[in-house]
């Protein structure tokens, strides 16, 4: 069994500008993305093709820097549910998509 190994990098700090377009409001600011779901356990198994940390395929890992939030959110549930599938354990219901009520 082959397993790969990706070098460690350093992450680069969140940034939080606000972008100005003809569209946007110059004081409401632009959604950021979301950080990666590695957890610096980079091995791909040969037989599923994800990555045993993450759940990730090479493609999503390539992908997901381009992708935006929604997509990103997305993606994670679907990670949730390989990872459940894998492990047999029950996923945690998200609080992501929960609305919550103003007082």
């Amino acid at each position: 069994m082959v397993l790969w190994r990706l070098p460690k990098l350093k992450a680069a700090p969140l940034e939080t500008k606000k972008v100005t377009t003809d569209m946007a409001s110059p004081d409401k600011p632009v959604a950021t993305k979301l950080p990666s779901p590695c957890v610096s356990i980079c091995q791909m198994d040969p037989q599923d093709g994800v990555c045993l940390g993450c759940y990730r395929t090479r493609a999503e890992i390539a992908a997901w820097r381009s992708m935006d939030q929604d997509d990103q959110l997305a993606l994670l549930n679907i990670l949730r549910d390989r990872r459940a599938t894998a492990t047999g354990v029950a996923r945690r219901p998200s609080r992501r998509n929960v609305k919550r009520l103003s007082i």
